[in-house]
């Protein structure tokens, strides 16, 4: 009797194992999950790296308000910092009110746009070139 008692807690053990390492196979085979831009997961993970952000006052270029999100934290902190003024040659002026930020310059024709590629290619390039020229430093 001890014998099939044992031989029968052995088989419940090798039972167990077995079951282990196919549950370890399934969870291999298992596709990998890939979160999208409106998942939970990936909006607190977008959160906790410091995307989401906003500018001191509301920054408007050309009457179109401009988020922080997804802005680099420098970024942010120097637009926090611009000062009023024409900037690059006049081709932007920066004017700083009690309740918002406005960075305004030509975009009316595609010779506009042209001209502005070759002073700017991205939003943070034309930050970093007008607290470059600003000699605006600030500290993120």
């Amino acid at each position: 009797m001890a014998d099939e008692q044992r031989s029968a807690a052995d088989r419940l053990a090798d039972a167990m194992q077995l079951l282990a390492v196919n549950q370890g196979l399934l969870l291999a085979n298992q596709p990998q999950k890939q979160l999208g831009f409106g998942d939970p997961e990936f909006q607190t993970m977008l959160r906790e790296r410091g995307y989401y952000r906003e500018f001191a006052k509301p920054l408007y270029q050309n009457t179109m308000l401009s988020p922080a999100d997804m802005v680099p934290v420098d970024i942010v902190a120097k637009v926090n910092a611009l000062k009023p003024g024409k900037y690059l040659g006049g081709r932007v002026t920066v004017r700083v009110e009690d309740k918002h930020i406005q960075l305004v310059y030509p975009t009316a024709t595609p010779d506009d746009r042209m001209t502005n590629a070759q002073y700017w290619r991205t939003f943070d390039e034309l930050i970093e070139k007008i607290t470059a020229e600003a000699g605006t430093s600030v500290a993120a």
